[in-house]
C-alpha cells in the first residue's frame, strides 16, 4: 500500500500486480478491525461489572 501511494503520489502509472497486492492488504486490514472489535466487544460482555 506504501509503494502504490508513493508511486500516486509521484504521478507515476502504477501495475496491476501492485494494485491486486494493495488491495488485498486493505482487505486484510478491515478484516483485522472486525475481529479486533468483535474481540473487544467480547471481552467487554463477559468482563465482570465492579
Amino acid at each position: 500500500m506504501f509503494a502504490i501511494g508513493v508511486i500516486q503520489a509521484n504521478g507515476g502509472e502504477e501495475s496491476k500486480a501492485l494494485v491486486g497486492i494493495s488491495g488485498l492488504g486493505h482487505i486484510l486490514i478491515t478484516a483485522g478491525i472486525i475481529i479486533y472489535t468483535a474481540t473487544i466487544n467480547k471481552a467487554l460482555k463477559t468482563s465482570p461489572v465492579k
